[in-house]
């Protein structure tokens, strides 16, 4: 038992592993004072110091067991499930497909794609932009936001967009809202843990990091949530929201520079 972890903790270079335990401390407070940002702010960083592949595998561990607890922390989970079915499934059921594209495309092109998700994402939360998406239009529209999502998580690791802007406007309360991104991020996390299992991306060394990973960000999450009554929340959503746009700058920069260098 212990020779195996030995051995895959041998095949981890230190720094790595430092730097990961890092970013997934700083993702938990994040994700404890705002309520949501691990998986973009910790793979959006890691994807600047290592391929896509490693970063989405180390978010696999610290994202399924925080979102499992947000996912059954309240009394909404099964009417969710049941409203929001016709989403979700093509969601989670279509990541497969998604990480079958970006294991086949040059590493650049998700990592351009991730970027401009990271800065999309900050302009929009920055704007407050609202859609409001009627019970009548909640399917049709669930169904096919759900198809995108489950390419763009397959493909980035990311599952917030649209999905998360899909949830924000169905008018759900807080409550409900935070339960509703808990279950699409643990159900994605998930699945996207399934498939690195079965097409051999997740080896016993990206394992090991990724179980490393989830101590730092439950430390993380609980200062958060300590902080988040201390801090002003508003502040700290700017200053995440700008730091997460220079990332996805950053990655646009790096990723673009290298297709075309190669074009």
């Amino acid at each position: 038992m212990i020779e195996p972890i030995l051995s895959a903790l041998a095949a981890l270079e230190p720094e790595t592993v430092a730097l990961a335990v890092i970013i997934f401390f700083l993702a938990g407070i994040i994700k404890g004072v705002v309520g949501f940002g691990m998986p973009l702010f910790a793979i959006t960083l890691l994807a600047l110091i290592m391929p896509l592949t490693t970063a989405i595998a180390a978010n696999v561990g610290p994202s399924l067991i925080t979102n499992v607890r947000q996912a059954f922390r309240g009394p909404y989970l099964i009417a969710l499930v049941k409203r929001l079915w016709p989403f979700l499934i093509p969601a989670i059921g279509l990541i497969w497909f998604g990480i079958t594209i970006q294991l086949q495309v040059n590493e650049a092109y998700p990592g351009l794609m991730l970027g401009l998700l990271a800065v999309s994402f900050a302009a929009i939360s920055a704007l407050r932009y609202e859609i409001r998406v009627t019970r009548a239009q909640e399917k049709p529209f669930g169904f096919a936001l759900g198809i995108i999502n489950g390419l763009i998580t397959g493909i980035t690791g990311i599952f917030i967009i649209p999905g998360g802007l899909f949830l924000q406007s169905l008018g759900l309360k807080r409550d409900e809202l935070v339960q509703a991104l808990g279950l699409l991020f643990m159900l994605s996390t998930a699945m996207i843990g399934l498939v690195f299992g079965a097409k051999a991306i997740m080896t016993p060394p990206l394992l090991l990091l990724s179980a490393l990973c989830i101590p730092p960000a439950l430390i993380g999450l609980a200062i958060g949530e300590r902080l988040r009554n201390l801090l002003s929340e508003e502040m700290f959503r700017k200053l995440f929201l700008a730091g997460i746009a220079i990332l996805g700058v950053s990655l646009i920069i790096r990723n673009g520079a290298s297709l075309l260098v190669n074009a």
